[in-house]
């Protein structure tokens, strides 16, 4: 009896193992995931306006505690980013001497990540020598063309770092294929490196069809550094078309922040904007075709309701006491030092990109470089900031040294000191006015190239033809004074490195359409740009710098500071528009592009006349035959 009450139980017991066994394997595998993009080495947490006020937000601190409190939740979420992880604060300036970004994703537990434009910033011998001092990530780019690149070094370091087109992950019972790749705009924003890189989405399909030739995987995501658009079908878009075999896309570069995922087939693209400031979760649920649906998808908001990790602010500390002493400390300053109070909340970077018009940001870091030329006793009539270097802004409250670099952290000084110097040029007053035209015709068409400017005012009328829309330009002091621009009279001009080779290069970049020439004071034009650095002391003098020392020249407020203007509370008519179809206002004072048009215009009506006749004549033809 007791034999056969212990076989039962045996039985019974096998049984119910087999059922539970059987249920695992018929209920749907499940993943959630937590990424992150475009962060630019904003590892501290940054102040931001909005409706609730002045709110704290953002910082690896915070990125740890979500990450664990999630981890805690579920062990085996994925966490990933989609690039450009550095550049942008000043613990960039650590890029080199220990890899701060990289190894921070490392030590937050990422599993992986892939390059964006800005992680070739410094050049192919930073980042070779940056590697050098990264814990090991998984580094994942599916399209370097390595047969025609020519950066041995960086190559070189890459294999010994363990640079991968993917890389596959166990997540529970989900195995997942990660792959990384660049888009055409971004190879387009790397003009520093020597490598080459082949179509995006036709290396993606290649490497999807390898990752199904070679690996039995549930799932495949891309850790796109391409975008999406508000506007026009994006990368990230044609990707998901095009390689239906995709996931998910983790879509980075344009700092676009997605609230509800973008869907095409069955290939979800989230992203989840840029600085940090929000964080991106989405669980996805098999379905019986082995596809994936979405069952959830969030936008963790990095605020001050989220604790910061301690142990991770302790280590933001020393690296704190490094910069300053590895970089500031030249510069005679202070990460952390106080060097004025901004009564005003200023335009943000997408303002400065996608709003047309005038900012009062925008003119702010114009007068700023005139101010520092003005100091230094060099002479120049006009400041250039095209919207491309503008990396940030400022809001109400004490303006700190770290405020002033986040606003101008792009680029690297011959002297290998972080940011560009500032710049003097000449520019004929012939092509001061097609500054303006460049700024009026064609920022809603490239960005970037949206200028703000010191010095230098005009009117335009938004009706008129492309290229031909300013009606006046001149020369505009502060107090709103105009004074006129010779067409041959040579006009100092200061701008940062990277704006004076913007203007140079324009003639290439519209292929002979445009046609502005920096040159020197003897009218010859400038072929080295480092010859044009305005120099303080025996160093490059820093646009940040510029903006500081502007800053600290105010006279001091209620607040025992240097206190920021009304007048930057204001627009400044440094822009005017004057909108009209009459006809003589759209035809007045043509330019070839107008002459042009019009000549296409009346072409293409005469070959319609010419046509209207022809038809009318055989119909007439026709009708006498009848």
């Amino acid at each position: 009896m007791v034999k056969k009450t212990l076989k039962i139980a045996i039985v019974s017991i096998c049984g119910l193992l087999l059922s539970l066994s059987s249920a695992q394997a018929s209920s749907p595998k499940k993943v959630e995931v937590i990424f992150t993009h475009d962060l630019h080495s904003h590892l501290d947490s940054y102040r931001v306006a909005s409706p609730k006020g002045i709110e704290d937000v953002g910082g690896v601190s915070r990125l740890a505690t979500v990450i664990k409190t999630q981890r805690q939740k579920h062990p085996d979420t994925l966490v990933v980013d989609a690039g450009d992880f550095s550049m942008g604060t000043l613990y960039q300036t650590l890029y080199e001497r220990q890899a701060t970004e990289l190894n921070f994703l490392q030590e937050l537990g990422f599993d992986a990540t892939t390059l964006g434009n800005h992680e070739f910033d410094y050049g192919d011998k930073a980042l070779a020598k940056m590697l050098t001092k990264a814990k090991k990530l998984p580094l994942l780019e599916a399209n370097i063309d390595w047969q025609k690149s020519a950066s041995p070094k960086l190559e070189a370091e890459f294999k010994k770092y363990g640079l991968k087109k993917y890389t596959v992950v166990k997540k529970g019972n989900v195995k997942i294929a990660l792959i990384g790749v660049m888009g055409n705009d971004s190879i387009e924003d790397t003009p520093t490196t020597k490598l080459k890189f082949k179509d995006p989405i036709k290396s993606v399909k290649q490497t999807v069809a390898e990752i199904k030739r070679k690996e039995k995987v549930d799932m495949i995501v891309c850790l796109s550094h391409s975008g999406t658009s508000q506007t026009k079908t994006s990368e990230d878009e044609e990707l998901a078309k095009k390689v239906p075999d995709l996931d998910l896309i983790i879509s980075g570069h344009t700092h676009t922040v997605l609230n509800k995922p973008l869907r095409h087939g069955q290939t979800y693209i989230v992203s989840c904007g840029a600085y940090g400031r929000y964080t991106g979760l989405v669980k996805l649920k098999q379905k019986l075709n082995h596809r994936w649906k979405l069952v959830d998808y969030r936008l963790i908001s990095m605020t001050q309701a989220i604790p910061k990790d301690q142990q991770v602010e302790k280590q933001l500390r020393a690296d704190t006491a490094l910069i300053d002493q590895t970089y500031l400390s030249k510069l005679g300053y202070r990460k952390d030092q106080v060097i004025a109070y901004n009564p005003y909340n200023f335009e943000s970077v997408d303002d400065h990109y996608f709003k047309p018009g005038e900012h009062r940001l925008g003119d702010f870091m114009a007068d700023s470089y005139l101010y520092a030329l003005q100091q230094a006793k060099i002479k120049a009539d006009v400041a250039i900031v095209p919207a491309g270097v503008i990396r940030d802004t400022l809001v109400k409250g004490p303006v700190t040294i770290n405020d002033a670099f986040n606003l101008f952290s792009l680029g690297k000084g011959q002297d290998k000191l972080p940011v560009y110097p500032l710049v003097k040029v000449y520019l004929t007053g012939k092509d001061l006015k097609k500054v303006a035209e460049i700024d009026a015709s064609l920022a809603n068409y490239l960005n970037s190239a949206r200028l703000y400017m010191s010095g230098l005012g005009y009117e335009y009328n938004p009706h008129r033809a492309l290229m031909n829309k300013v009606t006046a330009a001149y020369l505009l002091d502060k107090q709103g004074h105009k004074r006129p621009i010779k067409d041959t009279k040579l006009y100092p001009v200061v701008a940062d490195m990277y704006s004076a080779h913007m203007l140079g290069s324009l003639k290439k970049q519209s292929y002979g359409l445009l046609n502005v020439t920096p040159r020197k004071s003897n009218g010859q034009a400038v072929t080295d740009y480092q010859q044009m650095v305005v120099m303080k002391g025996q160093r490059e003098y820093k646009v940040f710098e510029a903006f500081a020392s502007y800053l600290q020249s105010f006279p001091k407020g209620s607040q025992g500071l240097a206190t920021i203007p009304s007048y930057y509370n204001q627009l400044h008519k440094r822009k005017v528009q004057k909108a009209s179809y009459n006809p003589l206002a759209l035809l007045s004072k043509p330019n070839r592009f107008t002459v042009a048009l019009i000549g296409i215009v009346l072409g293409l009506g005469l070959i319609v006349i010419w046509v209207a006749k022809k038809l009318l004549r055989l119909k007439r033809a026709k009708f006498k035959q009848k």
